[in-house]
C-alpha cells in the first residue's frame, strides 16, 4: 500500500467488509468516504495515517506464541527439547513438533541454515513445512 494515494470510496457502502487492514498510509493520502457504509467505519478498518511513513506503527504478531524462544541469531543453539505435540493446541500450526509462529519460524530458519540435518531431528525436513 506504499504507492497508494487515493482511497476515495474504495470500500464505501460495503455492508460485509468488517476487517482490521492493518495499513498504514501517509497523510497525503485521500481517505474520504473510504469506510463509509461499513461496520468498521469508526476505526478506519485498520488504516492509520501518518505524516511518513517510515513512523509505521510495527504490527503485533498475528499468531500467539505458544511456547517462546528468544530471538534468533546465527549463533542460538538448537533447542534442547521441544514440546509434545499432545501439549500443542489444535489450532496451533506446527513444524514437526514446535508450535509454528514468527520466533519459532526464525529459529527452525536460523537452525537449517547452521545444519540442515540436525535441524530435521526438531523440525522435520523444510521441504515439508
Amino acid at each position: 500500500v506504499e504507492n497508494v494515494r487515493d482511497m476515495h470510496q474504495m470500500f464505501n457502502s460495503a455492508s460485509a467488509f468488517s476487517q482490521n487492514l492493518n495499513w498504514c498510509v501517509g497523510d497525503d493520502v485521500n481517505l474520504d468516504e473510504a469506510f463509509s457504509g461499513t461496520p468498521c467505519a469508526s476505526t478506519s478498518c485498520g488504516v492509520t495515517q501518518v505524516d511518513d511513513v517510515a513512523n509505521c506503527p510495527t504490527p503485533a504478531p498475528t499468531i500467539l506464541t505458544y511456547y517462546p524462544t528468544p530471538a534468533p541469531t546465527f549463533l542460538t543453539p538448537l533447542p534442547t527439547a521441544a514440546p509434545t505435540k499432545s501439549r500443542i493446541p489444535s489450532y496451533m500450526p506446527t513444524i514437526g513438533e514446535v508450535p509454528l509462529d514468527d520466533t519459532t519460524i526464525r529459529t527452525a530458519v536460523t537452525a537449517w541454515l547452521a545444519d540442515a540435518t540436525a535441524a530435521e531431528a526438531p523440525y522435520v525436513h523444510i521441504s515439508t513445512w
